[in-house]
């Protein structure tokens, strides 16, 4: 019985080491790695908000606001920022509104010399300068719908403004076509002669001052007036009168084709010329 006694314990004490045994690591140095830290947010980190100066190894300097309790952090695939340590891959800070902007930049630990830190920032005055900065975006983009509202409307005015002219210009011209054509209206039989006096003495060779020419020559040169001369000057009369007739069409059909004169822009930078006895 006492062997059997003592066999028993042995097989108990033999189950409990086994036991013990496959709990513990076999190693020291198993230990399994502790899992990332979230990155706290804005609003868990209370009063760990402080403003952070940077170095970058350029020289350049810039600051901002680290809102989490831990200055380091990096980007995790499945859970966004966590808390990391600067020698990690991927490592750096998230400095909050750097130059009054909104969101932050991320400034990798690599290209960083050095961190300093230059006094808190409390949870209510982060909100607070949000809110300016977010009042100061608003402002800058309502003035800038303003300025381009009152543009739009400047450009629509000077659209119908330039409509307007063009429109008088061209009524003008109308009118002085019309009025032309009405002085200048000649009857069948007259518009048959004259276009027969045109045809004999074009005027692209004879002119109003054709005849004081020829008279000119004769005093001064002593150059008779010649046989097609003398046959111009006998219907000069009637000649002036188709001249006449057709200058008049010929201005008509020039101010219908000419397109309606518009004010010339001045150049952007150009001073106007000065005026003669304007004072300097």
């Amino acid at each position: 019985m006492t062997a059997r006694f003592a066999s028993l314990t042995l097989a108990v004490t033999l189950a409990l080491t086994l036991t013990v045994a496959a709990s513990a690591p076999l190693f020291a140095d198993d230990k399994p790695a502790d899992a990332p830290v979230p990155a706290a947010s804005p609003a868990a980190s209370g009063n760990s908000s402080r403003r952070v100066r940077v170095k970058f190894r350029t020289g350049r300097t810039v600051e901002g606001v680290v809102l989490t309790a831990g200055t380091w952090e990096r980007r995790d695939a499945d859970r966004g920022w966590v808390a990391a340590r600067r020698e990690e891959r991927g490592a750096g800070i998230r400095l909050w509104w750097v130059h009054d902007l909104d969101g932050f930049q991320f400034v990798a630990a690599r290209d960083l010399l050095d961190v300093a830190e230059s006094g808190s920032v409390s949870l209510e005055q982060s909100r607070e300068a949000e809110k300016r900065r977010r009042a100061a975006t608003e402002s800058t983009d309502a003035e800038r719908r303003r300025a381009d509202a009152e543009k739009a409307t400047l450009d629509e005015a000077a659209a119908k403004a330039k409509s307007l002219i063009e429109a008088v210009e061209v009524a003008k011209a109308e009118a002085a076509a019309a009025e032309a054509a009405k002085s200048s209206a000649v009857s069948p039989a007259d518009a048959k002669r004259f276009a027969e006096l045109l045809g004999r003495f074009p005027p692209e060779k004879w002119t109003p001052s054709t005849p004081a020419a020829i008279e000119q020559r004769r005093v001064v040169v002593g150059v008779n007036p010649t046989a097609e001369e003398r046959a111009f000057l006998a219907v000069f009369g009637e000649w002036k009168k188709a001249w006449e007739a057709w200058t008049a069409a010929q201005a008509a059909v020039k101010s219908l084709a000419s397109p309606a004169p518009t004010a010339p822009k001045p150049d952007a930078g150009s001073v106007p010329a000065p005026q003669p006895g304007a004072r300097k």
